[in-house]
């Protein structure tokens, strides 16, 4: 059955006036055609990654053209290209305080002289945009933008090395040079050939708001209404269940909102050969499908090459996935689409914002001085995971105290250093050299502020998850399917936000907010689980199955990734891998192989992708 993709991939290309004059559109007639009604044209990505004009894509309405791909909270209102500019007309540019679901559009206002770009508050649609005095590109994937474009655009070093590292880039950096990814929550007008970019909604904590009676009771509430706020009206539901709380309180809710008639819960685990019991978390899944009354099928990952599945997602995104072995995913995704009417709910968002660990927690009250309320904590805490105060103190709290002092210090909670450096030394000596003259031999850190907001604005809004996020939908849009994310809420988040650090900490539990807001919508086994174990990869393996392609690539001498990597490097790194003669941890190596070779990867497909245009043109 052919289901219309719900957002679909998108390319827009509008153009200016070389002269200075009142009408700041000049349409080209093979683009727009005729001067006289200003025509959009976009175009759509189909199952063969051909790009086609696809006039769908636009609402018009008088003098106002909206294309893009989004999906609002508010269906019953029509058509929601039709209320971006009805909310355009009615509020001007405050109109975003007005539209919430997720989104990436381009508007332009003929009578005004006014071309409107936006991108939604979490990044959950992307949107990237190219600008000379000629003209506006702009599109929701790479793909889309390099499809627009006529001159190849030339290797962003700064954003390689950033993504070779780890490191945090620039907000509206992508791995083109003079190539704009709009950032979440911000809004680009151009006027009167003046480019204005600001936030229309940023993620701060309200100092004025009063602590509720019931804290957690208040989050339930949000978290009810944003399931609610997204919920179809009809058709089955899949959850993405993995035995964490975040998921299996999602299954609850919906349980408790649609019915568990509706609902139908999906697994993964891997095949009995690659299974690792200590992190399997089949039972726990099982345990929430059961206790919900839905039923639960059960995907066993095969553990395969990954790389030639990143062939096809190069062609169809035109950039790199922060994840190599995302192809893990595929038989879940394919599963996940085939159950439901193309909609599935994932709990992303619930560990990363609205349920804080105490990680942060704690050195936020010790940093601040609010010691007594610390002390107390640490108290709560001891009684739950049955470690006295002071060994708390030492191996919980004192690892993670950064210096406030440097406003960027490695962040060795989450990423290692010595992933980071082995990353640096797979780089040619001249590219580092080239890379590091040209940016002036910035020192690359991980950007860090031990505060509540920023560890919610980095967990939600950081280069690596906002690309997750985004590689994600595009797989689903793939399959026909479409991801919603309850738990990004701009309601639930900001209420989050405002909290003091101790109310993440109630009952001496870690994420001890979320669990007493979830008392009752999921089995005791969960709610009083101290650890939740993360969906174990092989990654070693998928390595192993794809040493032959990777030394394949190293023996290409005229690789166009050898003017930024070194091969031999590479490959020697590879064979210490599949053999596990290496000092770090396998996995870890693994990783650092892995983000070499799609790099690699990316650089040959883009320069046969211009080969061939080349040739075309």
């Amino acid at each position: 059955m052919n289901r219309q993709p719900p957002l679909p991939a998108f390319a827009a290309l509008l153009s200016f006036s070389a002269a200075k004059s009142s009408r700041f559109i000049a349409p080209r007639e093979e683009i727009f055609g005729s001067a006289l009604d200003h025509r959009i044209v976009t175009w759509r990505q189909d199952e063969s990654s051909v790009w086609l004009p696809d006039a769908s894509l636009v609402a018009h309405d008088r003098d106002c053209w909206c294309t893009g791909a989004l999906h609002l909270f508010a269906p019953a209102l029509g058509d929601g290209l039709c209320q971006c500019i009805g909310a355009w007309r009615q509020w001007g540019e405050d109109f975003l305080c007005h539209i919430d679901g997720e989104y990436a559009f381009a508007l332009a206002d003929i009578d005004n002289e006014t071309i409107i770009l936006v991108r939604d508050r979490f990044g959950l649609q992307s949107l990237y945009y190219s600008i000379d005095d000629k003209q506006l590109a702009v599109a929701n994937s790479l793909a889309g933008l390099t499809f627009l474009l006529q001159d190849e655009p030339a290797i962003n070093a700064e954003y390689m090395l950033d993504f070779l590292a780890m490191n945090v880039p620039k907000l509206n950096h992508c791995i083109y040079r003079d190539v704009h990814s709009l950032p979440p929550g911000y809004i680009l007008v151009f006027q009167n050939g003046v480019i204005r970019t600001w936030p229309y909604w940023s993620l701060a904590a309200d100092t004025t708001m009063l602590l509720p009676k019931d804290p957690a009771g208040r989050l339930r509430e949000l978290i009810i209404a944003a399931v609610r706020k997204c919920l179809p009206d009809e058709g089955k539901i899949v959850v993405q269940l993995s035995g964490g709380l975040d998921s299996s309180a999602l299954l609850g809710f919906l349980t408790k909102i649609a019915g568990r008639e509706r609902l139908v819960a999906v697994t993964r685990t891997f095949a009995a050969g690659y299974r690792d019991k200590k992190r399997d978390e089949l039972a726990y899944a099982k345990d929430a499908a059961r206790y919900c009354g839905v039923p639960l099928v059960v995907v066993d990952e095969e553990v395969t090459n990954p790389l030639p599945a990143l062939e096809e997602y190069f062609q169809r995104m035109g950039n790199f996935s922060p994840n190599p072995y995302y192809a893990v995913a595929e038989p879940i995704r394919r599963k996940t689409a085939e159950l439901g009417n193309g909609t599935i709910f994932s709990g992303y968002g619930g560990d990363e914002a609205v349920s804080l660990p105490g990680d942060i927690a704690l050195p936020w009250l010790f940093l601040h001085g609010r010691w007594p309320t610390l002390w107390r904590k640490l108290g709560e805490i001891s009684q739950v995971y049955s470690h006295s105060r002071w060994k708390l103190f030492r191996h919980w709290l004192l690892p993670k105290l950064l210096s406030r002092q440097l406003e960027d210090c490695i962040d060795k909670l989450r990423f290692p250093e010595e992933s980071r450096l082995k990353y640096l030394d797979l780089m040619t000596s001249d590219a580092k050299k080239q890379i590091m003259v040209s940016i002036g031999k910035k020192e690359y850190f991980f950007r860090h502020r031990s505060v509540i907001v920023e560890e919610i604005r980095l967990g939600l809004l950081g280069a690596w998850f906002v690309l997750v996020k985004e590689l994600n939908n595009f797989d689903l849009w793939r399959d026909g399917g479409h991801q919603l994310f309850p738990y990004l809420d701009k309601d639930v988040i900001s209420y989050m936000a405002s909290l003091p650090p101790e109310m993440f900490l109630l009952d001496g539990w870690k994420r001890g907010l979320f669990r007493r807001a979830i008392r009752g919508l999921v089995p005791d086994s969960i709610l009083t689980r101290r650890t939740k174990s993360v969906f174990s990869l092989p990654l070693p393996i998928y390595v192993r199955a794809a040493e032959q392609m990777i030394m394949d690539m190293c023996h290409t001498a005229n690789h166009p990734a050898w003017d930024y990597l070194d091969r031999r490097a590479l490959a020697f790194f590879t064979r210490r891998v599949c053999r596990e003669e290496i000092s770090q941890q396998t996995e870890l190596a693994a990783v650092v192989v892995g983000r070499t070779v799609v790099m690699a990867m990316f650089l040959g497909n883009r320069q046969r992708y211009w080969l061939q245009k080349r040739a075309a043109d």
